[in-house]
């Protein structure tokens, strides 16, 4: 009910980007990229890191689908929204990343933020895509299309390049972290492999 009634905005006060949104996801993965690479904070080697990164781009440089842009919450979780059952309406608590993203981002994102909290020195690829397949299920993912594969794309390579690659771990969850990182670089091929190139 939210995604219908909240998101995305109908009357958005920015206007439409002139820009493809192929090309800004590209122009966003090189600033991210920069952002990781001046870290202090290094978790996966450069070695390791840039077969990863070459993929990406080749696979997104290559994808010639329509991507579709609406205007929506760039960063909205669960945790960013509030029901007043009173009036009947949604609270957005976070006011900030506002912009035209494409169809379906605002889906992709509690999805990520989801796989970002587990802790688990015995994850595996298994139980990861299980995740990532019981949101797919809650949504319709013929209707999704591909767009929504290639959105987690990027927030996957984001996540291992500086997300989990590039950022300071806290001590008492270096294990879980390094886990799930090693299960996020098995989830970039796995991506590749069952929904992008089959």
């Amino acid at each position: 009910e939210f995604f219908v009634s909240a998101l995305p905005i109908k009357h958005p006060w920015i206007p439409s980007p002139k820009t493809p949104m192929k090309e800004m996801a590209l122009k966003a993965f090189q600033h991210f990229k920069q952002i990781a690479y001046e870290s202090s904070y290094r978790h996966i080697s450069d070695n390791e890191l840039n077969p990863i990164l070459e993929k990406y781009q080749e696979l997104m440089t290559e994808c010639d689908l329509p991507m579709d842009v609406h205007f929506t919450h760039g960063h909205l979780s669960g945790f960013d929204v509030k029901y007043d059952s009173t009036n009947n309406h949604f609270i957005f608590m976070a006011n900030l990343y506002w912009s035209w993203r494409p169809e379906y981002y605002e889906l992709a994102f509690p999805l990520w933020v989801d796989l970002m909290h587990i802790r688990d020195k015995n994850l595996t690829l298994k139980i990861f895509v299980s995740r990532v397949n019981e949101w797919v299920g809650m949504y319709d993912e013929e209707v999704l299309g591909k767009n929504f594969w290639y959105i987690l794309l990027q927030q996957t390579t984001t996540t291992i390049m500086l997300d989990l690659g590039a950022s300071e771990w806290a001590e008492n969850e270096f294990e879980e972290k390094q886990t799930l990182l090693e299960v996020w670089k098995e989830f970039f091929n796995w991506l590749i492999e069952h929904k992008l190139t089959a």
